[in-house]
């Protein structure tokens, strides 16, 4: 075995390792930094709004879920020109409640949890509340602010 073949091998080994061991540093700076920096801005514009469909197909005391993340929202038409946004998520274990058109109320399948629509707890295990939020209509589209009414 030669002597300036091992030489050379070994120098290619360390720059392999010196190589590997940068890039892992880099990556583990980044996930540092993303850690330690919060997002930019919070909530942007576009996530400040959500389309809840058209107005037309939502009858007088009827309800529509409207998916958002894990957040979705209960959008209840009231009356003939009033709508009102009201949080889908249970505040006790965080089930997706139902909306009961007898009752006019939100029910949690879960753990028999009934919420009115102000958000007050009616019976169950909820300790809080349910989040409220304002709708209105834009050209015929229902359109909820996701900022608390």
């Amino acid at each position: 075995m030669k002597m300036p073949e091992l030489k050379g091998r070994r120098r290619v080994l360390v720059w392999l390792v010196r190589g590997f061991g940068s890039l892992w540093a880099l990556g583990a700076a980044w996930v540092a930094a993303a850690f330690v920096h919060p997002p930019q801005g919070g909530r942007g514009l576009a996530e400040s709004s959500l389309d809840a469909g058209s107005a037309d197909t939502l009858q007088v005391g009827q309800g529509r879920l409207v998916r958002h993340g894990r957040q979705p929202v209960w959008v209840v038409r009231t009356g003939e020109k009033t709508f009102i946004g009201i949080s889908g998520v249970c505040t006790h274990l965080h089930c997706i409640l139902d909306w009961n058109t007898t009752t006019r109320a939100l029910d949690c399948p879960c753990h028999a949890g009934s919420f009115d629509l102000s958000g007050n707890v009616l019976s169950g295990p909820a300790p809080v509340p349910l989040e409220r939020y304002s709708v209105e209509t834009r050209s015929g589209r229902l359109v909820v602010n996701l900022n608390r009414a």
